[in-house]
């Protein structure tokens, strides 16, 4: 069923544009998340980036909520390019800044993902020492002992 549904989604442009369409004159975020998560899902980071640049340049402003959010940086840490770390840290400022809370659960999409994207080939030295990495900072209500 999942092989059909990433065939309906990828070998038919025109559905994504229609998609995204009807979210855009709809203006629901439930919309909007059914197709970021329909083609994150798939890795079409691509389609996924587009859509959510079209919900937030929508006026009036209809605001992306933590989901919206979580399904973006899952498409990113879903990449095997090292360089996703550092769209995760831009996704993760953005929230703080639009006011949208960063959970624990968010927190562990990013740690997880990033920390599978260490353990595939991605073109980056293996030499690189953790330090260097690009891993979000924890924010001190999180941390352990504090």
């Amino acid at each position: 069923m999942r092989e059909r549904e990433h065939d309906v989604a990828t070998h038919m442009p025109n559905r994504f544009d229609a998609d995204l369409a009807a979210a855009l004159q709809r203006r629901n975020v439930k919309l909007f998340n059914s197709l970021l998560s329909r083609h994150a899902r798939f890795g079409e980071v691509e389609r996924v980036q587009k859509a959510f640049d079209a919900l937030c340049a929508l006026r009036p402003p209809l605001k992306p909520n933590e989901y919206t959010y979580g399904i973006l940086l899952n498409a990113y840490v879903r990449l095997a390019d090292y360089s996703a770390g550092e769209r995760c840290r831009q996704i993760l400022s953005e929230m703080q800044g639009s006011g949208v809370p960063v959970s624990a659960v968010v927190y562990t999409t990013v740690i997880k993902g990033r920390v599978n994207a260490l353990d595939r080939p991605s073109g980056e030295p293996s030499e690189r020492r953790p330090s260097e990495r690009s891993c979000p900072p924890l924010p001190a209500s999180m941390r352990l002992g504090e």
